[in-house]
């Protein structure tokens, strides 16, 4: 009964994350003076999108057991048990920062935490209603392996 639990909650994974590093308007980059070009311009680094931030494979370990969820570019989400892919997929995206996947209606909701991993919050069931889960009941969090 616990490892279907895992397995429905795995299938609805998903990730969120926030902007931690604010523009500074202070590091602003000066123009060379002269006419030589000597002188290189970098190219800003994209920020990733907390769609892509969620993309990606995450995996826990509980009894024994060693359960795989696979979040796709596509919005499908993959589920492995000790390394064997199981018949349920579902699908994700996110909604007001949180991943949502759901799996035969139900939906799980996930944070991404600082290190990558993410964390079941909450349920919401097939009529939308919302149930979070209490801080210390927050056992389900995957470490984000690829």
């Amino acid at each position: 009964m616990k490892t279907l639990i895992l397995l429905t909650a795995i299938l609805l994974t998903v990730g969120c994350g926030k902007d931690k590093h604010p523009k500074d308007e202070t590091n602003k980059e000066t123009p060379s003076k002269g006419d030589d070009n000597n002188g290189t311009t970098a190219k800003p680094v994209k920020e990733l999108t907390l769609r892509e931030k969620a993309i990606g494979t995450y995996e826990i370990k509980e009894d024994g057991n060693v359960v795989r969820s696979v979040f796709l570019e596509n919005g499908i989400t993959e589920a492995y048990l000790n390394g064997k892919k199981t018949e349920h997929e579902g699908k994700w995206k996110i909604v007001d920062g949180e991943i949502h996947a759901n799996d035969d209606g139900g939906i799980v909701v996930f944070s991404i935490n600082k290190d990558g991993s993410i964390t079941a919050i909450a349920e919401m069931t097939k009529d939308g209603k919302r149930r979070d889960i209490p801080k210390d009941n927050q056992i389900y969090t995957y470490k984000k392996i690829k």
